[in-house]
């Protein structure tokens, strides 16, 4: 209500036809709706703002459940009010509420069968409209408190699930550098585990090699650490000076803020200790290696459990992930393993985003569909161009089951039968079945005395 006051006040300040091409007194293009149990009475008004002499409402504020139960119960016309183009929704952190890690699984299992209202609006919004419509629709989703696991979510609500081929990308990482995934398993050692890695990749280490660390780790206890498993690792103050690096070191350990604004010489290996925030983050210390036409080897080694957030990293980038995954000995694993290890988990039941799977792949298969000229819903008084259910009972279908069977059987028997079901209207000039024949198959044959459907007459 406080946000309907506010635009009020601002198109008011702005004055008439600065924000809507309506009179400065005229405030019917806003519409607000927050109560769930009086969505009829919006519905009904929002319909009569079509015959308003300015034109209908251009702005609903209104919550997510007062729209889905708009949309599904009354199944509004959007195409008379002109393209959807913009949604926002405000504190979805709140109205999107995730399980903790630890939930029971019947409290998971009912979440996917009840989903909050905000999740089942973002996730129908991407299945009601065509391809051109999609195309203008935008989605704003504000909040204070979106994490990660949260973003993911969204993400998964919000955006269509099929594969996109990137044509031109900016961040595709050179052609020079190879890069390499490796994990380890939780509790093991991560630094013993590291050193074990290089160990085995010194002979393919022609240059010095950068240890990335994350920003707020000790790295002297880091140096520390390496050095007790036979590493001699440097900080950065150590091999720089006077504006220059010294020459005899090997292995540099490096936090990301620390590589900004310098060229290190004669790197070949870069060994990223932790899982990349982002692609921004991944593809800036990639390029610390590979430089000038050299080529270069970007190792990642983080925890078995940071898998999946890596994998997606690396396909921002268009890096295959699954065929570059290897051990501590350098042996690469199984790509169908892997895949099956980090990839999406697969959508079910009653998830909003199983419906949009659904959609896309109807649409695939029907082209037609997809480009039809309505928006959101297909229109009333018209004909029905969906394929609905077959509702008749069981009884009945058994009845017109007997009676076209005993009709085969005397056309079988008697060919010249057919002419005679033609001339009475039970077959058109291509013989086929009209829908005179269809409607007496339903009753009893013995209700037609002079019918050929009859049953021939024992003599």
């Amino acid at each position: 209500m406080r946000m309907y006051d506010l635009v009020r006040a601002l198109s008011a300040r702005a004055g008439g036809g600065q924000i809507v091409d309506r009179p400065a007194e005229d405030d019917r293009w806003l519409f607000l709706g927050t109560f769930r149990e009086d969505y009829e009475k919006y519905y009904t008004r929002l319909r009569r703002s079509l015959r308003g002499p300015h034109g209908p409402v251009r702005l609903l504020i209104t919550t997510a459940d007062v729209m889905t139960e708009l949309m599904f119960q009354k199944k509004m016309e959007f195409a008379d009010f002109g393209y959807l183009r913009r949604v926002y929704v405000d504190d979805v952190g709140a109205q999107v509420q995730l399980l903790p890690d630890n939930a029971p699984i019947e409290a998971a299992k009912e979440k996917i069968r009840n989903p909050s209202a905000a999740e089942l609006l973002l996730g129908t919004l991407h299945q009601l409209p065509g391809p051109h419509i999609r195309s203008v629709l935008q989605l704003g989703l504000v909040s204070a408190d979106v994490d990660r696991h949260l973003k993911q979510h969204i993400q998964s609500l919000c955006m269509k699930p099929t594969a996109q081929t990137v044509i031109m990308s900016p961040v595709r990482i050179p052609s020079t550098v190879h890069c390499l995934f490796s994990f380890y398993l939780v509790g093991q050692d991560r630094w013993e585990y590291l050193s074990k890695l290089i160990w085995n990749a010194r002979g393919t280490i022609p240059g010095r090699a950068i240890l990335f660390v994350r920003h707020d780790e000790d790295v002297l206890h880091i140096r520390r650490k390496l050095r007790g498993l036979g590493m001699n690792a440097k900080l950065f103050s150590e091999v720089y000076g006077d504006g220059a690096f010294r020459d005899k070191w090997r292995f540099l350990i490096l936090k990301e803020s620390e590589a900004f604004g310098i060229d290190i010489p004669l790197v070949s290996h870069v060994f990223i200790t932790f899982a990349p925030s982002s692609w921004q983050t991944y593809l800036h210390m990639c390029g610390r290696t590979g430089r000038l036409g050299n080529v270069g080897w970007v190792y990642t080694v983080a925890d078995k459990r940071e898998a999946r957030p890596v994998r997606l990293v690396a396909e921002d980038l268009n890096v295959n992930f699954v065929r570059h995954v290897v051990n501590q000995d350098l042996t690469s694993y199984s790509e169908v393993d892997i895949d099956r290890q980090t990839r999406d988990p697969q959508l079910y039941g009653l998830d909003p985003q199983y419906a949009v799977e659904q959609h896309y792949e109807v649409q695939t298969e029907n082209p037609d569909f997809a480009y039809r000229p309505r928006e959101f819903f297909s229109k009333p008084n018209v004909n029905k161009d969906f394929l609905m259910e077959d509702y008749t009972p069981v009884n009945q279908k058994q009845r017109m089951f007997n009676s076209a069977t005993t009709l085969a059987k005397d056309v079988e028997k008697n060919p010249a039968l057919v002419l005679e079901l033609h001339k009475q209207g039970y077959l058109n000039n291509n013989m086929r079945p009209t829908k005179k024949l269809k409607r007496d198959l339903n009753h009893k044959i013995s209700k037609h005395a002079n019918s050929p459907l009859d049953p021939p007459k024992r003599r």
